[in-house]
Formats: structure tokens, C-alpha cells, sequence
């Protein structure tokens, strides 16, 4: 969503756009119903548990063949990291 403010993009065209595409995911049908979807990042907050769930997975591939020596995961937990709060 922030992308989308960046490029001058109306929000609600582009969730709606993704709701019909292949883009449709559970969490975007659901954005408005899901009390939490709207908060920015903090280690307090559900999207700070969630990043507990994002390096879980971040290590167990790095196991396997490193995304971090692509940055892969620096990126995925800057990207995380950055979310801002949304008004409703």
C-alpha cells in the first residue's frame, strides 16, 4: 500500500484489482474485517509477533542454500519492518 501511495495510486482501485487477479489472497479479501490489518510495525503488536514468524522461516532457509547472501531476508524483515499504521 505504500507503493501504491507512492505512485499517486488509489488503494481501494488496487486491493480491488488484486482481488480479482491472481494477486487475491486471504489477507487482502479480508483487510477491512481484520482488526490488526491496519497497524504499523511495532515488537508489541500482531505484526511484531508475525515477525517472529517471518524469521522462523528465514531460518530454516538459510539451512538449505542462504537467502542471506542475496539479501533476501534483510529485505523481506526491512519491508516488514517499515510498515506504517493506516488510517482507516
Amino acid at each position: 500500500m505504500d507503493a501504491a501511495d507512492a505512485l499517486g495510486l488509489d488503494v481501494e482501485v488496487l486491493r480491488d484489482v488484486m482481488a480479482k487477479s491472481s494477486g487475491s489472497t486471504w489477507y487482502g479479501d479480508n483487510f477491512h474485517h481484520i482488526d490488526w490489518s491496519h497497524e504499523g510495525y511495532r515488537r508489541s503488536n500482531t505484526i511484531g509477533i508475525i515477525e517472529k514468524d517471518v524469521l522462523s522461516a528465514l531460518e530454516t532457509f538459510t539451512q538449505g542454500e542462504g537467502s542471506s547472501e542475496h539479501g533476501l531476508d534483510a529485505a523481506i524483515l526491512a519491508g516488514l519492518r517499515a510498515l506504517r499504521t493506516r488510517h482507516r
